[in-house]
């Protein structure tokens, strides 16, 4: 299994002069988390999208990837501490359940929201809310 380095496999797609206050530390930790998870679980050799755009009085900003699309039913717990969904690509991955947790956590830190949406045609797609 060979690495890859980042710019193989991250599409940018970044609005400019967004500015907002927040932990640098704290959004570096979700980026790396949900890159993780996005390279983790989305199909072999596929990009990667990190997103981040301004609209009306809300700021978002995201990763999707493409690949196997989380369950309806599996999408509010999978925020929650120690859950993994029960699939043969999450068996096959090393995990503690702990990382959309602690992802979770930061975000409601800075008043914000994360959900995860679908990707079409499949895919997930982790988008976060901030209202500056």
């Amino acid at each position: 299994n060979k690495k890859r380095r980042q710019e193989d496999f991250i599409i940018t797609e970044i609005e400019n002069n967004i500015h907002f206050a927040v932990d640098e530390l704290f959004v570096e930790t979700i980026l790396n988390n949900l890159i993780d998870n996005a390279k983790k679980y989305g199909l072999p050799d596929s990009k990667v999208t990190v997103y981040l755009n301004k609209g009306g009085n809300q700021i978002e900003f995201g990763v999707k990837n493409f690949g196997n699309v989380i369950p309806l039913s599996s999408r509010k717990e999978i925020f929650e501490k120690f859950y993994r969904i029960q699939n043969v690509d999450t068996r096959t991955q090393n995990g503690s359940g702990l990382g959309l947790f602690i992802v979770n956590e930061l975000v409601k830190l800075h008043n914000g929201k994360i959900q995860c949406k679908e990707t079409i045609p499949e895919g997930s797609n982790f988008e976060i809310t901030f209202y500056p």
